[in-house]
């Protein structure tokens, strides 16, 4: 009678601790099913390697539970980033969305839908493309040198550099002989731009002049007063 009791009490024990083990991990996991976070999330689609700015995101606070380390929780962290992936709508952004570098040429090239116009204008001289210097996402201005007389156009005082290219088809930054001058420099343009530089090509010298390199959302800033600009002048 007595060993029964003893086997009874330890059952009982044993079930008295697994319902307290249980208790206390479903209390663990509900506390942090209510710990809250704030997140980083698309106001809208954003595509690939299209620029984001403050205008495109949105933060809102969800649950912590089970949430993934790498979800940004903080909009400064996002941007002037470059989105590596097509982001919807409502969607958590993540380090793995985000690129601090423009998208290859060729993606940005895919992404042209009429509002912009990839243009190429000839480096007649070595002077003329900043010494060879020119890359992919710099800021310059166009001057013609036309009839003994150089001008800026209002139209293209900031103009985005796509790629710079050597008279073989490749990229700067894909070249592997150094000594290869660049002959070509493609600029991200709207239509009535091009039209401008298509007179320029043919009837002039063109100069480049760095304007910016460096921080994108800077270099933004430098597009939007072109924009501005162009606006001003319809």
């Amino acid at each position: 009678m007595t060993r029964i009791l003893k086997n009874r009490l330890v059952i009982v024990l044993l079930c008295s601790v697994m319902a307290l083990t249980a208790l206390l991990l479903y209390t663990g996991s509900v506390q942090s099913e209510a710990k809250k976070i704030t997140v980083v999330r698309a106001a809208g689609n954003i595509a690939k390697g299209d620029l984001i700015t403050g205008d495109k995101l949105e933060t809102v606070t969800i649950g912590g539970y089970n949430l993934d380390k790498s979800v940004i929780t903080d909009t400064v962290r996002v941007v002037g980033q470059y989105a590596a992936a097509d982001l919807f709508k409502g969607e958590i952004i993540m380090k793995a969305h985000l690129s601090d570098n423009l998208l290859p040429t060729g993606d940005r090239l895919r992404q042209l839908d009429g509002s912009r116009v990839a243009f190429s204008v000839t480096i007649k001289s070595f002077a003329a493309g900043l010494s060879d210097k020119l890359m992919a996402g710099d800021i310059v201005s166009v001057y013609v040198d036309k009839d003994k007389k150089v001008t800026l156009s209002p139209a293209l005082t900031y103009v985005e550099v796509l790629s710079a290219t050597t008279g073989k088809g490749i990229d700067r930054e894909q070249r592997e002989d150094e000594t290869e001058n660049l002959s070509t420099v493609t600029l991200l343009i709207t239509p009535e731009q091009a039209m401008l530089l298509t007179e320029y090509e043919n009837e002039a010298k063109i100069h480049l002049a760095l304007v910016y390199r460096g921080d994108s959302a800077v270099a933004k800033q430098f597009l939007d007063a072109q924009d501005k600009m162009l606006e001003g002048t319809r």
